[in-house]
């Protein structure tokens, strides 16, 4: 049994060279059943497919998921193809950690490596408590998020702390929603 591994790629590029990766990745997304071999010349010999493969408009990111750890070695080809820098967010399968990679001037940093790129702004959300939490990665918050609103006790009535963590993930959610809206909004201005 394959255990799939969630990638996000932003590529920091200009207007032009997005443009191009976004018709790449929608290409990819409708062969994706037939083989993308023919598409992309230099993914050919690629190592890993590729399966779910989304280009969000919203965010110019494209999310995708290959089988156990994300395709480095393609994204970096892909990247000097392109000319542009790339960074790499993913979770591991059966893990409930992120990592998150930057490639830029021909070096591929690792988590603890990682600089901020110029382009990328900081998110921030004040849960429920008051606390202040630095977002890196919205979609995945959201996602997990969604996920911990959804728990449950499985036996019996829920108890106050239930009660209190069912608010805490309804109230972080609902703030992560608004902060993609805001940022969906501004983008379009």
């Amino acid at each position: 049994m394959i255990q799939w591994c969630r990638n996000r790629v932003i590529f920091y590029a200009d207007r032009e060279t997005r443009r191009k990766l976004a018709s790449l990745f929608r290409g990819l997304e409708m062969t994706e059943q037939k083989g993308y071999e023919q598409l992309v010349p230099f993914l050919k010999d690629a190592q890993m497919p590729f399966r779910n493969i989304r280009w969000s408009d919203e965010e110019e990111v494209v999310y995708y998921e290959t089988p156990q750890l994300p395709n480095l070695d393609e994204l970096i080809e892909l990247a000097n193809f392109y000319g542009c820098p790339f960074e790499c967010t993913y979770r591991l399968p059966l893990r409930k950690e992120y990592y998150r990679v930057l490639y830029r001037d021909g070096k591929l940093s690792g988590p603890s490596e990682a600089e901020p790129i110029e382009d990328t702004t900081e998110l921030t959300v004040t849960d429920i408590e008051g606390n202040v939490k630095a977002i890196t990665d919205l979609d995945s918050a959201l996602a997990l998020a969604e996920e911990f609103m959804g728990y449950r006790p499985i036996e019996g009535r829920p108890t106050a702390f239930d009660k209190r963590m069912c608010a805490y993930w309804a109230d972080l959610y609902s703030k992560l929603k608004a902060l993609k809206e805001d940022n969906h909004n501004n983008k379009k201005q």
